[in-house]
């Protein structure tokens, strides 16, 4: 038989009640066939005096859905990751220097990374956009040029581009920014809107980039126009040339609504901060608006999913988390680390839940995208990912 009697504090969220005991029969129904949702349920109970339950193991699921954290191939990927970005910043920085000394570049220097993060991404593309993802500490346009080298890879790779393609795009996502050694520094990380003088002087990193590009030999042509073209929008209204539609490389348009996206999200480069999903709007705004080609929105949205890594999140329980898990499957199902309980207060321990894997009738799903700056909480802090995961 599956119902069984047990005390009030040993309820967890997901067994189904099936009725109270007998000291408490002349209690309401509410109090009867329901599933225990979250801690309040149960609060509810103990705070009605109720000392014991009757539960039916076999409708409900203790800890239901719960798991110990990412995939194991998530997790043994996320650890090759790292190393990856480490390879690839170390190189964008070696590259910056080379600039710095105006010595040329050998493409020798850029393709062992691209490989590297070409690899990591067809085993499991979200070890790296997990790590794009991240809050950041300094080194931004190191961290920035890796975000936009992973993402780029994936939609190009998305896009069924060749690899011989998808190596060019690469090679110009590691040095499409080096132009910037030539600017002032504070305006790189600056996240409110450019004044006109300063837009004046941000137009002219590509043409910078360009120049430094073109004094290493062996780096291919169509590497060079990337650079050269990664700002321009299919309106006309980019930059440097104003170039519009088919003047514009399909390589450099993707590098371009990558970049866009890297910036509002991490509010640098005169973009204030926005949420992933938030930003993601932007980009079908703008793809509506003729200023961007729909046909990267749609593998964008695939790659980042629905609720893009990192996305803070609420629940229909009032609970919040962090999506550190997406699902191909069922992408709005995906798995979240919850950190507040439905009080809004930090959990001592965070509950790990994957959406998907869900059996009971009451089963937790997203309500929303949290804004953290406007909500107030700081998913880095409290919502973030430990090191150990």
């Amino acid at each position: 038989m599956s119902v069984k009697k047990i005390n009030t504090t040993d309820l967890k969220p997901g067994m189904y009640v099936v009725k109270v005991s007998a000291e408490s029969l002349s209690l309401p129904q509410s109090f009867q066939n329901f599933h225990i949702k979250n801690k309040s349920d149960i609060a509810r109970l103990i705070k009605a005096q109720i000392k014991s339950v009757f539960i039916d193991e076999a409708k409900g699921k203790i800890a239901d859905g719960v798991v110990k954290g990412p995939s194991p191939e998530l997790n043994k990927e996320l650890k090759v990751a790292k190393q990856v970005q480490e390879k690839a910043k170390d190189t964008i920085n070696k590259v910056m220097d080379m600039a710095l000394q105006d010595q040329p570049v050998e493409a020798k220097m850029l393709t062992p990374v691209v490989n590297q993060t070409f690899e990591s991404l067809t085993r499991n593309d979200q070890a790296l956009l997990t790590l794009m993802h991240m809050k950041r500490h300094g080194q931004v346009l190191l961290s920035h040029a890796f975000s936009v080298l992973s993402l780029a890879t994936a939609v190009a790779n998305r896009l069924k581009y060749s690899y011989e393609q998808i190596e060019l795009l690469g090679m110009a996502a590691m040095m499409y920014d080096v132009g910037w050694v030539r600017m002032p520094a504070n305006l790189v990380a600056k996240d409110k809107p450019y004044t006109e003088k300063e837009l004046k002087l941000v137009h002219q990193h590509p043409g910078f980039s360009e120049q430094i590009t073109k004094k290493s030999e062996d780096l291919p042509e169509e590497v060079i126009r990337i650079i050269r073209e990664h700002h321009e929008f299919l309106d006309g209204t980019g930059y440097p040339n104003k170039l519009k539609g088919d003047q514009i490389s399909d390589l450099a348009h993707i590098l371009c609504v990558v970049d866009y996206y890297d910036a509002m999200v991490h509010g640098f480069m005169g973009y204030q901060g926005r949420t992933p999903n938030a930003a993601l709007k932007v980009l079908y705004k703008a793809s509506q608006d003729g200023k961007i080609d729909n046909k990267i929105i749609v593998p964008l949205v695939h790659v980042l999913g629905v609720y893009p890594l990192t996305s803070a999140v609420q629940l229909n329980t009032g609970e919040r988390g962090i999506v550190i898990e997406m699902n191909r499957k069922s992408p709005v199902n995906p798995t979240v680390k919850i950190c507040y309980d439905e009080n809004i207060k930090p959990l001592k321990k965070p509950i790990i839940v994957n959406l998907a894997e869900q059996e009971c009738e009451d089963a937790r799903k997203i309500e929303g995208i949290i804004d953290p700056s406007a909500e107030g909480i700081d998913p880095f802090k409290i919502l973030k990912m430990d090191e150990g995961e």
